[in-house]
């Protein structure tokens, strides 16, 4: 019986010796473990730190930046405000040197046209004989007024380039080149019926540009494109 409970106590104190040696490396590893997380957590809070410290960083960045562009696009609203307002003011000036350049032409038509009168009644009165024709403009005399003295061109002058031009009626390539039509030259009246017939013939001009138009379907010259 004694061996027995010797036995039995030398058994025992292998198993404490064992769960102590176990408990030891157990208790190593606990500490180890609590040792890389303090250090986890240190390096966690560090990185939070430089983290927040660039994240501050680059915050500012964008705030400088973000006012820099403020400051350029009121900088730029400022010029581009001068700048209307200045071209607003040289468009009135304009405007008011075209006016003032209108009114000294419309004056100056206006003067011409009482010298043209007056010459007229002037010529009129020398020499009663001559007329002035009222579809080509010159001056002739009703004793050589023939059926063929009066020449004009039915159509209207089209230029096709910058130098160069045709009439239609007749392809005559020169803007001078004289008319195909003959008659005799038709005596103007009054000064009413200058008008009246000055505001016939711009009709009849206008009418005739329009048929002898650049037609825009074909590409061709010589008609209009309701006429292609």
């Amino acid at each position: 019986n004694e061996q027995h409970v010797a036995a039995r106590t030398a058994n025992r104190q292998q198993d404490i010796q064992h769960y102590e040696q176990r408990a030891t490396v157990l208790n190593e590893q606990i500490m180890k473990t609590i040792n890389e997380k303090e250090k986890l957590e240190r390096d966690i809070a560090e990185l939070n730190e430089e983290t927040i410290v660039l994240l501050k960083a680059k915050a500012k960045d964008a705030e400088a930046r973000v006012n820099q562009l403020q400051d350029d696009l009121y900088t730029l609203e400022e010029t581009m405000k001068a700048r209307i307002e200045d071209e607003a003011a040289t468009g009135q000036r304009a405007y008011k040197k075209l006016e003032k350049d209108l009114k000294k032409l419309s004056d100056d038509r206006d003067n011409l046209r009482k010298r043209v009168e007056r010459y007229r009644q002037n010529m009129r009165f020398i020499n009663p004989s001559r007329r002035t024709c009222r579809n080509c403009r010159q001056r002739y005399a009703e004793a050589q007024n023939y059926n063929w003295s009066c020449r004009t061109h039915a159509s209207e002058w089209q230029e096709t380039s910058s130098t160069t031009g045709i009439w239609w009626c007749c392809g005559a390539d020169t803007k001078d080149a004289p008319g195909c039509q003959y008659k005799k030259h038709d005596p103007k009246t009054d000064e009413h019926d200058d008008e009246e017939q000055d505001r016939q013939r711009a009709a009849d001009d206008d009418r005739r540009k329009r048929a002898v138009a650049h037609c825009s379907a074909c590409r061709e010259w010589g008609h209009a494109e309701q006429d292609c």
